[in-house]
């Protein structure tokens, strides 16, 4: 059975994990999910590398990718 699924990628808060993330997302994209979502300023890793992993995800691994941004209100 195929069904629609995505997966949540938050951007690393230091350079030190970009490798990190960068190794996963083939991993990530070969589970073909509808879509990855890349969530920008999640645990306070403000925007850095937000745009950056989507276009990775679109462009070289060939993965419909969207930023997802969290609203608050107060």
């Amino acid at each position: 059975m195929n069904f629609p699924f995505s997966i949540e990628v938050f951007p690393p808060r230091n350079d030190g994990q970009v490798q990190e993330i960068e190794a996963a997302l083939p991993l990530f994209a070969a589970l073909k999910p509808s879509f990855i979502s890349v969530t920008c300023g999640a645990s306070g890793t403000g925007t850095g590398g937000t745009s950056d992993i989507a276009i990775k995800l679109k462009q070289v691994h060939k993965t419909e990718s969207v930023a997802h941004i969290i609203a608050l209100a107060s």
